[in-house]
């Protein structure tokens, strides 16, 4: 860590922990979407949900699987895709509808971006309190309903350009009251898609942000180029 000039962090609470170590500069470098491959393209003409809920990712053994089962035993249809999901599909009665395998492109955009309420968890493995998939359900035109962290928060008005549930029963009543009420989830959607836009969350965001360390950090050194 003390052989580099600096370092830019997925996770701010990695910050301290850099700093301790002896890094000389640390800064929080914070998840991103790329507008290039996010876009609200896959947004079917006609209006139609796919699904009433959907979570592309990972497996893990937190309370992803509870608040998935929740859904269906409400009736609920939902989509659930991404790795170590079929492991986990064995140990439960729910029908998750269809495969379970990982899906990128076009079709992550297409799922996300068409049904009622676009699911998000953090990784507890990795400590997660934000991450890039709740920016990128928002670019490909969906509705993000997200575990709730201060970090979340932050970046989306609850209930105005998102969603943010605590519990099983809160996820519930956001997931059902969305499916009842269009003309509202289409506000909050567009709302956050607004929200996103004015934000500073693009690939092109981050890379401005290391280029502007790396010009400041040259001119320190009065160094002209890098070879």
């Amino acid at each position: 860590l003390t052989a580099y000039d600096g370092h830019f962090v997925f996770r701010a609470h990695n910050v301290g922990s850099y700093r301790r170590a002896g890094a000389k500069f640390v800064e929080h470098c914070p998840p991103f979407y790329d507008p290039a491959k996010h876009r609200p393209d896959e947004r079917l003409s006609d209006g139609r949900d796919i699904a009433d809920a959907a979570f592309i990712g990972h497996w893990e053994n937190d309370w992803r699987s509870d608040c998935v089962d929740a859904l269906c035993k409400s009736g609920l249809v939902v989509i659930v895709r991404g790795w170590l999901w079929d492991k986990a599909v064995r140990r439960h009665l729910i029908d998750y509808r269809g495969p379970t395998g990982g899906v990128f492109g076009r079709e992550y955009n297409r799922i996300y971006s068409n049904v009622v309420a676009g699911l998000c968890f953090f990784s507890k493995i990795n400590n997660d309190s934000w991450t890039r998939r709740a920016l990128e359900i928002v670019a490909v035109g969906g509705l993000l309903v997200c575990e709730r962290t201060k970090e979340a928060e932050s970046h989306f008005v609850d209930r105005k350009e998102a969603f943010f549930f605590s519990s099983l029963e809160e996820l519930l009543n956001i997931v059902i009251q969305l499916k009842n009420d269009p003309v509202r989830r289409e506000q909050v959607r567009q709302a956050g898609y607004r929200r996103l836009l004015r934000g500073n969350h693009s690939i092109g965001d981050r890379a401005k942000q290391v280029d502007r360390f790396v010009q400041e950090t040259l001119a320190e050194k009065k160094i002209e180029r890098i070879q």
